[in-house]
């Protein structure tokens, strides 16, 4: 009796495992089959199929021992994209719908291999897209889906961040973890965060138009990428100068020369680029201002075939003198006080390249105020267009 009920258990085993291989073989067939017919619906299919392939064809999103976790944190944070500058139409809502997950869900039985597979395909495409749509930007005009979807930049990669996210308990933060972590980006998000979430139903009503002018430069800001420990920005909008060092924001006011600065495509990269020889020349001249000239007397260099302006005139120039001469520590600060009691105009060469970033921000946050600029180039519109219009 034992030894039948021995082969009996054996005989149970064998089968529950063979169903399972079946299931699992039944799993994978229509992952390929749905990945192969519906590509061209998907925003990354290469990311996509990439994604899958490492995972061994298996569903993650609605297999019975996942589906009671991070399909719903998917489903909740795909919500929530207006909070991040986004619009729910970029992120396959009218066929991710909570009904569908819930029938997957309590009535597995009832839907077919093709649908399960079709549904946690365009869930892993819909969270992918979001993920690089954080970190690049939806429309950065160097790095667009179609590019990025075909080969990784910087390292970043958006399934490693997925497949990372779904086996932590923290899902959430870990696809939000890519997002830029500058002190521009970071207020502005914190902000629209207000406005489109805990704000929503009170008195206190954010106009539709702030929520789009912070969402068009929170794009901008995911354009601009890793930023070096020193560098330079000139924002054109608010006509000012800012130099980054470690953390720190020294800000100038451009006090002459920004009108120069002429683009026809400023809302395009603009951004990362550096001064010829990879030297920068600051003249000093006796007046009240420092004039930051081209580098060894050439042009700087051209975007879009428009030339930068050769030279902008900046208020407090004592301050600007010290902190490039001393940017490198190369450079002794009696050198820099010789500069600023100078009297003549005389080049000094920096050790080290300092880049610059030429930026177009047309909104910052200042002690919880939304500061807005001219949109001098009338490009906010333009970009509103692209990201909230399907």
């Amino acid at each position: 009796m034992k030894r039948l009920s021995g082969i009996l258990l054996f005989n149970i085993m064998l089968l529950f495992t063979c169903l399972s291989t079946y299931a699992q073989t039944v799993e994978m067939t229509a992952i390929r089959t749905q990945l192969k017919a519906h590509k061209k619906e998907l925003y990354y299919p290469n990311s996509v199929g990439r994604f899958y392939k490492q995972a061994g064809y298996k569903l993650v999103w609605v297999a019975p021992d996942t589906v009671k976790t991070h399909a719903w944190d998917a489903m909740l944070l795909l919500d929530c994209v207006v909070q991040y500058g986004m619009s729910h139409a970029n992120y396959h809502p009218k066929q991710l719908l909570y009904d569908q997950l819930h029938l997957l869900m309590s009535q597995p039985e009832n839907a077919s291999a093709g649908q399960k597979a079709w549904y946690d395909i365009l869930l892993t495409d819909a969270i992918l897209t979001f993920i690089n749509n954080l970190h690049y930007g939806r429309l950065n005009p160097v790095w667009l889906p179609g590019k990025t979807d075909k080969q990784r930049l910087y390292g970043f990669n958006a399934g490693a961040v997925l497949q990372k996210a779904l086996s932590d308990k923290n899902f959430k933060s870990i696809v939000i973890g890519v997002q830029p972590k500058d002190k521009a980006y970071t207020s502005l998000q914190y902000q629209m965060h207000l406005a489109t979430g805990l704000r929503t139903g009170d008195c206190y009503v954010t106009p539709e138009s702030d929520i789009r002018l912070m969402a068009v430069n929170m794009e901008r800001l995911r354009w601009t990428g890793k930023k070096e420990r020193i560098f330079i920005q000139i924002n054109i909008p608010s006509q000012m100068l800012t130099f980054h060092k470690d953390g720190s924001d020294y800000k100038f006011k451009i006090v002459q020369g920004i009108s120069e600065i002429g683009f026809m495509q400023i809302d395009r990269e603009i951004s990362s680029f550096k001064l010829a020889d990879s030297k920068i020349y600051f003249s000093v001249s006796g007046d009240n201002n420092g004039h930051i000239q081209n580098a060894t007397g050439k042009e700087l260099p051209q975007i879009s075939n428009q030339p930068i302006s050769n030279g902008l005139l900046v208020s407090d120039r004592e301050k600007l003198v010290r902190l490039l001469l001393n940017s490198d520590g190369n450079t002794n600060s009696k050198t820099a006080n010789r500069a600023i009691i100078s009297t003549q105009i005389k080049n000094y060469t920096l050790n080290k390249a300092i880049p610059i970033h030429l930026t177009y921000f047309t909104c910052e946050m200042k002690n919880g105020v939304l500061i807005k600029y001219k949109d001098i180039y009338k490009l906010d519109k333009v970009l509103q267009k692209g990201l909230y219009d399907k």
